[in-house]
């Protein structure tokens, strides 16, 4: 998704079907164009008895489900069982897991393209190509933020009136909405608070206001 949380096509494969070995051929041309990304994050239509899995938040309830699962599926738990848990579980997952758990817009480019993919391989690519530049130039702005993120910025900035901020140094603030405070810190992106009560706003929120 691009800064105005509209989708950003990167890249398209044309195979005869879906499998392991047109995955892999797609994948790997992938990593080609974008190398190594700290914090990619692939999601896929996997199967309802993986998903289950997937989105499990407490470790203990994925043990449980991953127990039951392995008892049933036992060649694909051992699939899944030489993948890092932390590359494809939320139960697990280092890093802080936003809204995109679902594939609708890979499915939504899908379902654009439905007509297009009946004509030859090569006007089809240039279906996709044009669909891209026209997108690129339709989605050019003037100002800093694009006009989602203006939208987002400008509701938080209205929950957050009156709230005391005072510089410690150049990084570090303590921020006091008149019955709770915090210490945030800009560089390392931390908050001493998890969440500002009355805003329903979490302290990420309050990081990106300052």
């Amino acid at each position: 998704m691009d800064g105005n949380n509209q989708i950003v096509p990167l890249a398209h494969g044309i195979c005869k079907k879906e499998s392991g070995l047109t995955w892999t051929w797609f994948l790997e041309k992938l990593y080609e164009c974008v190398g190594d990304c700290q914090d990619l994050t692939f999601v896929t239509d996997r199967a309802d008895a993986i998903r289950r899995l997937v989105r499990a938040y407490k470790r203990n309830v994925f043990e449980d489900l991953w127990y039951r699962f392995s008892s049933t599926r036992p060649q694909v738990a051992s699939y899944l069982s030489e993948i890092p848990r932390a590359k494809w579980t939320r139960a697990y997952s280092p890093s802080k897991r936003y809204n995109y758990m679902t594939s609708n817009s890979a499915e939504s480019m899908n379902a654009l393209s439905v007509d297009a993919r009946k004509i030859p391989i090569i006007p089809i690519l240039d279906f996709f190509r044009r669909l891209s530049q026209e997108w690129c130039n339709k989605r050019r702005i003037d100002g800093v933020l694009t006009e989602w993120a203006e939208k987002v910025f400008s509701k938080n900035e209205e929950r957050t009136t009156g709230w005391s901020v005072s510089g410690v140094t150049d990084a570090i603030y303590q921020v006091h909405d008149f019955k709770h405070g915090g210490i945030v810190d800009l560089r390392q992106e931390t908050c001493t608070c998890k969440y500002w009560e009355g805003t329903g706003l979490p302290c990420g929120h309050v990081i990106m206001d300052l």
